[in-house]
């Protein structure tokens, strides 16, 4: 992730980013919201980076305005830095799914149990990913994320300095399921949930961004009688399922519907 040293103009073809970006032509970046609209984020490619001024040429003109400037923020406001997010969606190793009807590809990890001729074997699921780019996966009006974890309970797994972008449904889930890593990614544009813990057990979630997550506009969700559920990091928060040892630490939710972190909290009276 960078960020913009230059306000981007609705209708440019250009902005201005870090110098010494390893960005070339082809790579594709996710400007993400600076204004009250969770929905004014711009998907482009790079036609050409100019690595001493930080000049990104793109290949249409941006739709949304984004902010901008040539020095953080974060020393007058507590250390935020409000300048616009650039994100590098662009991985050498890609995975990709042919889209039938919305429901994209999904990549699944999880612990299995097999009994064959009375022998009985178990198997424990483990992914290990950096730097590896998930795009078009995701099924639509479903639980099925792009990339999810389900009774993965046994050996270790993490997830970094990876993206994932562009789905019909939640991008990453972990539901009852334990010692997972996940850092350093780019989640971009999903509905209408990014991450989501459910049942979870020693997970780490530090330094991820999370945005472009956005309302379902399907036949199935009638916007008008349901109260769909929406967040850019649901942690342990869908339903009374006890989750322990959680991490959520320098994370980033921007341009997401209803709340960009949604979790638990303790009823009232209980702790002082």
């Amino acid at each position: 992730m960078t960020r913009l040293t230059a306000p981007a103009p609705r209708g440019a073809s250009e902005l201005y980013v870090a110098t010494g970006l390893d960005l070339g032509a082809g790579d594709r970046l996710g400007l993400l919201p600076t204004s009250y609209s969770p929905h004014a984020i711009d998907d482009v490619f790079v036609s050409s980076y100019d690595n001493e001024t930080g000049r990104v040429t793109v290949n249409s003109s941006l739709s949304y305005y984004h902010w901008g400037q040539a020095t953080s923020t974060g020393p007058d406001y507590n250390g935020l830095d409000m300048r616009g997010e650039v994100l590098l969606l662009t991985r050498n190793v890609k995975i990709d799914a042919e889209d039938v009807e919305s429901w994209g590809g999904q990549i699944i990890t999880g612990d299995t149990i097999e009994v064959f001729d009375g022998v009985t074997t178990s198997r424990a699921g483990s992914t290990v990913m950096d730097n590896v780019e998930i795009f078009n996966c995701s099924q639509i009006d479903s639980e099925h994320a792009a990339l999810r974890f389900e009774s993965a309970a046994t050996a270790y797994s993490s997830i970094t300095n990876s993206t994932l972008h562009n789905g019909y449904g939640w991008g990453l889930s972990v539901v009852s399921s334990a010692n997972i890593l996940v850092a350093n990614n780019n989640l971009f544009k999903f509905r209408p949930m990014g991450l989501v813990l459910n049942g979870a057990r020693n997970v780490t979630v530090e330094g991820n961004v999370v945005s472009g997550v956005v309302e379902r506009e399907t036949l199935e969700y009638d916007s008008d009688h349901i109260v769909d559920k929406g967040a850019g990091y649901s942690i342990c928060a869908l339903d009374t399922t006890p989750c322990s040892d959680i991490k959520v630490r320098n994370n980033i939710a921007a341009g997401v519907v209803y709340a960009g972190f949604v979790t638990i909290g303790h009823d009232c009276g209980v702790y002082d």
